[in-house]
């Protein structure tokens, strides 16, 4: 019965989490005109978004689709789903992210739905040619797509995953999802990939697809994409 309740008491705070996040993001910036159009920013929303919380919640909400191995949505502690795998490597699942050219507002909503115990490290953006580079730089207008991808790291039992944005089912940018960090906690991290204009064709399929690289569990989070 008390876990029930605290459920059910997490999935109330959850609620109003969500809805206080949207109220901020769907407010005018603060920024000046003239400042804020140097920058490359998506705008609030949940179009194309896949969240662990509402996809639980909600079963007949859009799935990502398990190509191999056993990626399962559940709750692994009570009030904490999420897309999970676990066992033998090279378990592998697929985010449909539509197609090029199609308008997406969901990149900046990355913390709608996530528990409150569960916090961001950092944000960095993967490319090619290894380093990585911050959010929030004119830097970013160069990218016509950027696809987030929330999961949890811990100092014990998770593992890594390769993760890969398919245009037309080829591989156009890869990074690792590392599982394990040196503090004792855990906490989620968002990891952003970044595809480049010659990439990229209007109306070309977009997905990313995630692989385990060992038995330790992985645990996705959220998956979104902005394009501009």
């Amino acid at each position: 019965m008390s876990r029930w309740w605290c459920g059910m008491t997490a999935r109330g705070e959850r609620g109003a989490l969500d809805a206080t996040a949207t109220a901020q993001l769907t407010r005018p910036p603060l920024a000046r005109p003239d400042l804020a159009s140097r920058f490359d920013i998506c705008g609030g929303g949940d179009d194309g978004a896949y969240d662990a919380v509402r996809a639980f919640a909600d079963r007949s909400l859009p799935a990502p689709k398990v190509e191999a191995g056993a990626w399962t949505l559940f709750e692994d502690r009570p009030g904490k789903p999420g897309w999970t795998a676990r066992g033998p490597g090279n378990a592998s699942i697929e985010f449909d992210l539509g197609t090029v050219g199609a308008r997406t507002r969901a990149g900046t909503n990355l913390s709608a739905g996530r528990p409150r115990d569960v916090q961001v490290r950092s944000t960095h953006v993967a490319r090619k040619g290894g380093g990585a580079r911050r959010l929030g730089t004119a830097q970013a207008r160069t990218a016509r797509a950027r696809v987030f991808v929330t999961f949890v790291r811990s100092y014990e039992s998770f593992g890594d995953a390769v993760a890969r944005i398919l245009i037309r089912g080829a591989a156009v940018e890869t990074t690792i999802l590392r599982g394990l960090h040196e503090t004792r906690d855990t906490q989620a991290d968002t990891v952003v990939l970044t595809v480049s204009r010659p990439s990229m064709k209007p109306g070309d399929p977009l997905a990313l697809r995630l692989e385990t690289l060992s038995e330790a569990k992985v645990k996705i989070l959220h998956v979104t994409v902005c394009q501009k």
